[in-house]
């Protein structure tokens, strides 16, 4: 990234470049790499992706209702745990943003189905 997007920077002088963290993993590595996931994949990553790239203050009770909407039609660990790491990235890629992701994933933890045999559930794969 650019200096001027560092932490603290003013895009003047010379600043270390702000290297982001390294890429959230679950516990049991089930999911799959966010760098996949944003070069593409199967057709849910990239409806749950399209969506996301969307979501603004002003649309956000219309895209969150199409996540959650897609979330419990795919639902399963491995799909939630794909949603976590897609809002989790673009957390980390969109500070600026993290409020409308952490209302996004309250919404999400609200709204989502838990696994039957598993009792998993968005809330307990974010944490």
């Amino acid at each position: 990234p650019h200096p001027s997007h560092a932490p603290g920077g003013t895009g003047g002088g010379t600043s270390t470049p702000y290297t982001l963290p390294p890429t959230h993993t679950h516990l049991n590595n089930t999911c799959h790499a966010v760098s996949g996931i944003l070069d593409g994949g199967s057709d849910y990553q990239k409806t749950i992706q399209s969506m996301m790239n969307k979501l603004t203050a002003e649309n956000f009770e219309r895209i969150s209702q199409k996540l959650v909407a897609a979330i419990n039609k795919e639902i399963s660990e491995t799909a939630l745990e794909l949603v976590v790491d897609i809002i989790f990235e673009k957390a980390v890629r969109e500070p600026h943003f993290s409020a409308l992701y952490s209302d996004l994933c309250l919404y999400i933890s609200k709204n989502t189905t838990t696994l039957p045999d598993t009792q998993t559930n968005f809330r307990r794969l974010l944490l």
